[in-house]
């Protein structure tokens, strides 16, 4: 049994020791044979760190971008097509440079699948934590697919955030998928889980295993442009499967409905007023984006930040 661990990383040098930290410390460590830090053209700060770490340790090892190519623009999923190709290990496990995994990871998922022979691939719970403390750190609520009948439904229409940096997944997996659609600018772990879905049967563990991170430069964070790109990928992924076809309104009054949540409780009162009215306009009857449409409306900000414990639970339900 052996597991490879693809790292992906652009100029995020000042994370990159604790992320492989929390690698080598799993209580598993001897099973891992491969580390591969796959970057996409770092800036001279990274370059220097990227050079040091294979020192530490035989199994890292460093697959510079191209040549030729400019930086930042292959994206996580090429790099993380790219890094697996370098390895030929049982199991294949993703981590963000910007993340860490928590002590205990590999063993958990590693029992889950010895458990569960059927399981393909394992996620599990996480905790968000922003690298300026601006906030207190929080677990995300999960989507437990483990025991649904039709996974592949459930995730579609639940959309349970399944982070990369919390998989591991077995190889053949791996192998019938083909790797990430790099076509996809945004919600590439998206499409690629909803396939994963459609040929193997995933498990999760409510545990939180790992911390992810979040600043002012992560993608997912521009919410009023992330709509465009939840209407293609759920289109996109429903051409795969056209019997949920006639649930993709449905699904995006949802993507609406959290995304409005969010924006209201940051106080961000236009945006939030414009998605909750989306989500509205695509399901007349998602009687939770109504609600908190009414309470911006009747109460404004004082209203919203009294509701707030409400929407936190439902933004993440």
């Amino acid at each position: 049994m052996s597991v490879s661990v693809i790292i992906t990383c652009f100029n995020e040098g000042r994370f990159l020791h604790a992320a492989v930290d929390s690698v080598l410390g799993q209580c598993r460590s001897d099973l891992i044979d491969y580390i591969v830090i796959c970057d996409d053209g770092s800036d001279a700060e990274t370059q220097a760190i990227l050079q040091e770490l294979p020192k530490r340790d035989s199994r890292i090892s460093v697959l510079p971008v191209a040549e030729g190519k400019i930086p930042g623009t292959r994206g996580v999923s090429l790099n993380r097509n790219r890094g697996v190709s370098t390895t030929d290990s049982d199991y294949i496990a993703f981590l963000d440079a910007d993340d860490l995994w928590r002590a205990g990871k590999l063993e958990q998922q590693l029992a889950i699948f010895e458990a569960r022979p059927e399981t393909a691939l394992v996620y599990t719970a996480f905790s968000l934590f922003w690298t300026d403390n601006r906030k207190p750190p929080e677990v995300a609520s999960l989507v437990d697919l483990t025991l649904e009948p039709d996974q592949t439904l459930a995730y579609f229409m639940e959309d349970p955030p399944i982070v990369p940096s919390t998989v591991l997944m077995r190889r053949s997996l791996w192998e019938q998928l083909g790797g990430f659609d790099a076509t996809l600018e945004v919600f590439e772990d998206t499409e690629f889980f909803f396939r994963a879905t459609r040929l193997g049967r995933v498990a999760a563990l409510s545990t939180p295993l790992i911390d992810k991170r979040l600043h002012e430069s992560a993608v997912t964070s521009k919410r009023s442009l992330l709509m465009k790109h939840h209407a293609y990928v759920a289109f996109h992924i429903a051409t795969q499967e056209p019997r949920l076809l006639r649930c993709v309104a449905k699904r995006l009054s949802e993507r609406a409905r959290k995304l409005g949540n969010l924006e209201a409780l940051d106080d961000r009162s236009e945006s939030a007023a414009n998605l909750l009215a989306s989500a509205i306009s695509l399901n007349p009857f998602n009687l939770r984006a109504w609600l908190t449409l009414t309470l911006h409306y009747l109460g404004g900000a004082s209203a919203m930040r009294a509701a707030k414990l409400t929407l936190s639970r439902a933004s993440r339900s």
